[in-house]
């Protein structure tokens, strides 16, 4: 809400907005130019648009080949045109890059695209995590990997996709949480200690976990934010600590204590703050971010590409056990399958009408919902609550049969 409010004082003071996404959202500023594409189509408008801004602007690096083949086999479309000549013309410029770019599959490609353009028609970007202090963590360099160095781990998705000798999760829900909880739950039952440091405990936790360590919510923690514009924001805890959980800090402070590391001498959160606010931010050049991506699956006839935003109030793990929020039509909202009415049509199916979704030898039942703002061939189905636990990640085809209520 505040993101979109700074938003609606840039177009009140003759600010344009273009839009591309895989599904509209309900703006309180009018648009100059929205696309709406199935999520595998990202690359392809992008590339569209960043051959038209070669033809007039020249980069001061060469390319790698395969970027180079990507480009020139882009096929330009009427609305790459309006996309290239408003970054073009304007004089101040800044894409802002969403959840459907950074949990994509091909992340790496579309954000070097993206980099590329900006870089192009000399625009800012800025990224809009998920989660509260994404930027917070990147900016202490908790990456996998130093910005062009050699030095490098592994990522989340590498880590969740074949088992480790031992993990320790921090405020995480993977069946919730992770973009592919099914996947990642399998993976974590295989994991020999599985070590994690959460405010709450779920059945599906207790089944991989090993050990279990109480921390504070974020509610009882005090801690810092680094926002969009990288301004830190301080907040105290909101209420004291539960019993005997402590703030994740502490904890990992006495953790340090206990196997002589370094730099646990920790006393107060401001210690913690005083020191990361002295640790250098390392940008990122446009060639930093190609690296080999992966490929959206094609769907097979009868099937559809699957749209899986978080659900309202299901971001967190304090706003899933918020009962009240839970009760709102909002939230009621999550547990449907939306679809465009086009798309609706041709597979004969109504609003209200209750329908089996399948993908893999997982089933689950939801009740149909229209959308106009879904792009046609694909399914909106929410991930962050429990009916699509146990389902795969999003960008993933799924398929769809009427289902009788009775």
């Amino acid at each position: 809400p505040l993101l979109n409010q700074r938003i609606l004082k840039a177009v009140k003071q003759g600010a344009q907005v273009l839009s591309l996404q895989s599904y509209s959202d309900e703006n309180r500023y009018p648009i100059v130019k929205e696309v709406l594409v199935q999520q595998g189509d990202f690359a392809p408008h992008l590339l569209g648009v960043v051959k038209l801004l070669l033809e007039n602007h020249k980069l001061d690096f060469d390319l790698p080949k395969d970027m180079l083949d990507k480009i020139n086999q882009a096929k330009v479309q009427p609305d790459h045109q309006a996309f290239a000549e408003k970054l073009s013309k304007s004089t101040s410029k800044v894409i802002l890059m969403g959840h459907d770019i950074l949990a994509h599959p091909e992340a790496a490609l579309l954000q070097y695209i993206i980099r590329l353009i900006a870089h192009l028609v000399n625009a800012q970007v800025a990224e809009i995590t998920e989660n509260a202090n994404g930027a917070g963590a990147w900016a202490v360099g908790m990456v996998p990997y130093e910005p062009l160095g050699d030095n490098r781990g592994l990522s989340a998705i590498e880590m969740l996709s074949s088992p480790l000798k031992a993990m320790f999760l921090m405020n995480l829900e993977p069946e919730f949480d992770c973009a592919d909880p099914k996947r990642s739950i399998e993976t974590l039952k295989e994991v020999d200690e599985v070590i994690c440091l959460t405010p709450f405990v779920t059945q599906t936790m207790r089944s991989y976990a090993t050990l279990l360590l109480p921390m504070a919510p974020m509610s009882e923690t005090e801690g810092t934010y680094l926002n969009v514009l990288g301004q830190s924001q301080t907040v105290r805890a909101a209420t004291p600590v539960h019993y005997q959980s402590k703030p994740a800090w502490k904890i990992l402070r006495v953790l340090g204590n206990l196997l002589h590391l370094e730099g646990y001498q920790y006393n107060t959160a401001q210690e913690v703050l005083k020191e990361a606010q002295t640790m250098e931010r390392k940008g990122l050049e446009p060639k930093a971010f190609f690296q080999q991506s992966l490929q959206t699956e094609t769907h097979a006839k009868g099937e559809l590409m699957r749209l899986a935003p978080f659900a309202m109030y299901a971001s967190n793990n304090v706003l899933r056990r918020a009962h009240a929020l839970q009760e709102t039509v909002e939230a009621k909202l999550n547990e449907k399958a939306i679809l465009h009415p086009g798309t609706a049509e041709k597979f004969g199916f109504m609003p209200g009408a209750l329908v089996q979704v399948e993908e893999d030898t997982q089933e689950e039942r939801f009740e149909v919902a229209f959308d106009d703002k879904i792009p046609e061939g694909c399914v909106l189905i929410h991930r962050g609550i429990q009916k699509t636990m146990q389902m795969n990640g999003p960008f993933k085809a799924v398929h769809l049969k009427a289902v009788d209520k009775g």
